[in-house]
């Protein structure tokens, strides 16, 4: 309704836009309703087109342009990409006249240098930092990601996940049980997920099914690893059946859930200690 109020040159209001914009876990925005989560890609598009001329701050039109181009899928179809490029190649051409050198990039800390050619990655350890300074040319789309080894449960992000077992903590060899995985997503939509769960070094497989929701099961010998394409917003089970074999007392890793290109974007469980008893 707004943009159609912005077409025929209607009173409207800017803020009516920006109040359904919400910061995605990886710093950037999108646009959503409550009442249609599952239509957030085209609110952001339909929000992009009507900001992408109006006296708002750059890094906003930037942002919500990165969100597009990033969920652009191979099976759209011919409607749906024209759509994007009708709202986006206007801006990409202000770019490149308004900029036609090339972007760059001055690093200055730990390594200080000057970088021309893209794509561009780097790898720091802890308690190293770098000042990222954008210095001429075209936007350029910085994503930065952390790893770390952690037995603590970490659920501050837009994910949460869960596990336990049908017995509690003390299981029974010979007796076969389920490992339960709950996930809980509080984004609108969440693409290309993996969740990796470590299974206990005292049992194997009793099965290897794959489930509802799920695009790919890899199981290992030492953890399964769940891929997901695409999960709405909501609370998601999945269980992975097992055979205890040997009795005695043993870890659980903590199990995880990220974002596959986004790997920062995660939620663990906390470790661990399970036993398991002989069957009498």
């Amino acid at each position: 309704m707004i943009e159609l109020r912005k077409q025929n040159r209607l009173p409207y209001s800017i803020e009516e836009v920006t109040e359904h914009l919400a910061l995605s876990g990886n710093g950037y925005r999108y646009a959503w309703d409550r009442n249609a989560p599952e239509e957030s890609y085209d609110l952001t598009l339909i929000a992009y087109r009507i900001l992408q001329d109006e006296p708002v701050e750059e890094t906003l039109k930037v942002s919500l342009l990165y969100t597009l181009l990033k969920e652009v899928k191979s099976s759209w179809n011919t409607y749906k990409k024209a759509q994007l490029l009708m709202a986006v190649l206007p801006q990409i051409k202000n770019w490149l006249q308004s900029a036609p050198v090339a972007a760059t990039l001055l690093l200055e800390g730990t390594a200080n240098r000057k970088v021309t050619q893209f794509p561009f990655r780097q790898e720091t350890t802890t308690g190293e930092t770098d000042r990222i300074i954008h210095t001429k040319g075209l936007p350029v789309f910085v994503s930065t990601s952390y790893r770390q080894q952690t037995t603590e449960a970490k659920a501050d992000g837009p994910f949460a996940i869960h596990t336990w077992f049908d017995e509690g903590d003390t299981l029974t060899t010979g007796r076969p049980v389920n490992l339960w995985v709950e996930i809980r997503i509080d984004k609108p939509n969440s693409n290309y997920l993996m969740i990796e769960v470590p299974i206990p070094a005292g049992c194997i497989y009793d099965r290897k099914p794959m489930f509802k929701n799920e695009t790919h099961r890899e199981y290992f010998k030492e953890k399964t690893v769940i891929f997901c394409s695409q999960l709405k917003q909501g609370t998601y089970l999945f269980s992975i059946p097992l055979l205890p074999r040997f009795a005695g007392t043993y870890h659980l890793n903590p199990a995880k859930i990220e974002e596959m290109y986004s790997p920062g974007i995660s939620s663990t469980t906390q470790m661990k200690q399970i036993r398991i008893r002989k069957d009498n």
